[in-house]
């Protein structure tokens, strides 16, 4: 049986004034895909993703599962969104369980079920051991969990995060691919990404969509991640730096991971 068009793209385009943000912007994916999307800095990543949600006005269509993001309200329970930045007073007064429960609204009216659902989120991103922490006195990859479990307490079949990495450390960078590759494997969910480091993306990614405002590429990591493509995504003088496991370590001693990273390059 053919799997169910999760998200479908049809001529989007956004502009302010007299500035074409995006342009002409075409691709659906699968359920179940793990999208990223690449880009430079102004490439209209974030806009896409705003769009898509139906944030910010635009030209053409979004479907997700079949359903158009104009009526958005009609979404609820089905998409998850992660923002880019989580502005909040961290003296507010509220804990970790107290952040899911408000998430999950009027959705689950049993107090049991409700307490064991937000515990069970909370674990499944490791965070149950600080259900009682308040939300100020964690650290940014804590509170990006956090938010991670806010956006699947209601059991969404997509979620969106809108480079939810910045500021996050390389280490930091491995634990949350691994941890939202594991949420998309087990909870059957389509991801969709916006990253900044695309050293990592074939190592996670089921397709990738390259931007400049436009649509560069779209496809496999193997049909996106060329030369070609990157200079039409970054420029002529863009250069990825080689992983330094690439040029240091002896072939014997790459993992898988290392390996697959090195491909990006030609190694």
């Amino acid at each position: 049986m053919a799997l169910e068009k999760a998200l479908e793209i049809k001529n989007l385009s956004v502009k302010i004034g007299n500035k074409k943000i995006l342009q002409d912007i075409n691709f659906s994916i699968k359920e179940g895909d793990f999208l990223i999307i690449i880009g430079p800095n102004g490439s209209g990543k974030t806009t896409l993703i705003r769009s898509v949600l139906n944030i910010v006005p635009h030209a053409g269509q979004v479907f997700i599962f079949g359903k158009s993001t104009k009526n958005i309200s009609s979404l609820k329970g089905i998409v998850g969104y992660v923002p880019q930045k989580f502005d909040f007073d961290r003296t507010f007064p509220i804990t970790v369980y107290e952040a899911i429960d408000i998430a999950i609204g009027n959705r689950i009216g049993d107090s049991k079920k409700r307490k064991k659902k937000i515990l069970s989120v909370l674990e499944q991103v490791g965070m149950d051991s600080y259900y009682n922490y308040r939300i100020g006195s964690l650290s940014g990859g804590q509170i990006q969990r956090v938010l991670i479990a806010r956006a699947i307490a209601n059991n969404p079949k997509i979620i969106f995060f809108d480079e939810p990495l910045a500021g996050v450390d390389v280490k930091g960078e491995k634990t949350f691919y691994e941890l939202v590759n594991n949420l998309k494997n087990t909870e059957n969910l389509t991801v969709v990404l916006v990253s900044h480091d695309v050293t990592v993306v074939n190592l996670y990614a089921d397709k990738i969509a390259a931007l400049n405002r436009i649509l560069v590429s779209f496809g496999k990591p193997e049909e996106v991640l060329t030369k070609s493509n990157f200079e039409g995504a970054y420029g002529k003088d863009f250069g990825i730096f080689k992983h330094r496991d690439c040029l240091e370590k002896p072939q014997e001693k790459l993992t898988k991971e290392d390996i697959e990273r090195c491909k990006l390059y030609g190694e």
